[in-house]
């Protein structure tokens, strides 16, 4: 009977820590699932905070991306483009958050070439060309389009499909110069014309737009016709050479403002100071030219129109918006009251004063800076083409 009560005793013993062992184990259990539970809770937040800040970074990275704007320009040493050169930079790249790189190719067409086979290494975002020969860079301009670059021909027009020709208004703007000059002379006088380089669109734009106009004054005369090839030089020595030549001239038309004003100067020391001077460009200048009379007429191209409509057309075609292949920048006519009051005196023909886009010079001064900005800059540009 002992022996049985110790049996049972120890046969209870033996059921009593299987009981602790097994409760024991799932307490362990359970504590282990609950850790697993709470480190995988952990490594889900974690995981979705790091991807939510790399998507951050990545939006913020996209956002502060600079785009690289190439620019093969005809002659960066031209006073004119020097202007462009400082004005990009400070004023116009940081609104639009790019780089503009320039290439000069001195006004050499192989040279340019060369810049362009150069850009086509780097791979600039936008590729414009303000060309030497708008025909003669036709091969280079395609090639540029099959690399894959989107292309903007700016001032000089090249005739290549795919290529986005943003020009200036040349033949109008001369073909004004012809109705408002023949009218200041009350259409009698004898007139010399200076142009740019044979072949360029823009140049032959201007002489074409004025010759054409003035044909339709009979009393008006045009002595003679010469090239200056953009070079200052090579232009003084035209203009020494018609004072020259001919006594009785009653106007010099000039392609630029950069020859226009020296041109002033050596006609001055010829004692022939009644000779009228018309100028083209809208650079600070010239517009004070306008203002103190060296200059009768000048219109706003300038150096800063240059550079805001360029870039603005650029980043559109950077933006994917469907630009047209062929358009022109609008520049309002500059000269004096007194001018005009004249014009309007002698009568004039072939021209409706009232639509004329024109200003003064003192208004005029203000354009790079009051207006430019705010038709050409990304805040207007992006509301217009809704891309906010």
């Amino acid at each position: 009977m002992k022996k049985k009560a110790i049996l049972f005793f120890g046969i209870c013993i033996l059921i009593v820590f299987s009981l602790v062992t097994i409760l024991s184990g799932c307490k362990t259990t359970t504590a282990e699932t609950a850790a697993e539970t709470t480190a995988a809770a952990e490594t889900t937040a974690a995981a979705e905070t790091t991807a939510a800040a790399e998507t951050t970074a990545a939006e913020t990275t996209a956002a502060d991306t600079k785009w690289v704007h190439g620019i093969a320009d005809i002659i960066t040493t031209h006073p004119f483009h020097r202007v462009w050169l400082d004005v990009q930079p400070r004023d116009i790249d940081p609104v639009y958050n790019v780089e503009t790189i320039f290439k000069d190719a001195n006004a050499l067409i192989d040279q340019q070439i060369s810049d362009i086979d150069s850009f086509l290494t780097s791979k600039p975002d936008v590729l414009t060309i303000v060309a030497v020969d708008g025909v003669a860079i036709q091969p280079s301009a395609q090639k540029a389009l099959d690399a894959g670059l989107p292309v903007q021909a700016f001032g000089v027009q090249i005739d290549v499909p795919g290529v986005v020709n943003l020009l200036l208004p040349d033949y109008e703007t001369f073909e004004i110069y012809a109705h408002l000059l023949a009218a200041y002379l009350n259409f009698e006088g004898n007139i010399c014309y200076l142009s740019g380089i044979k072949g360029n669109s823009s140049s032959d734009g201007r002489e074409n737009g004025f010759l054409d106009a003035i044909k339709a004054y009979p009393g008006i005369k045009v002595l003679d016709v010469q090239p200056s090839d953009w070079d200052i030089d090579k232009g003084l020595g035209i203009v020494e050479g018609w004072l020259n030549k001919y006594d009785d001239i009653d106007a010099m038309v000039m392609v630029d403002n950069q020859i226009a004003l020296p041109a002033i100067e050596t006609i001055k020391s010829f004692g022939k100071d009644d000779i009228l001077v018309t100028g083209y460009s809208g650079d600070e200048n010239g517009l004070k030219g306008v203002g103190d009379g060296s200059l009768l007429f000048d219109a706003i191209i300038s150096p800063e129109l240059f550079g805001w409509s360029a870039t603005q057309m650029a980043y559109l075609m950077l933006n994917g918006v469907d630009v047209p292949m062929m358009s022109k920048v609008s520049g309002p006519i500059v000269m004096t009251q007194e001018t005009l009051d004249k014009i309007n005196a002698n009568g004039i023909k072939n021209l409706d004063l009232g639509s004329l886009n024109w200003l003064t010079p003192d208004v005029a001064l203000n354009y790079a800076k009051d207006v430019l900005p705010k038709v050409y800059g990304k805040e207007e540009t992006d509301k217009q083409y809704n891309l906010n």
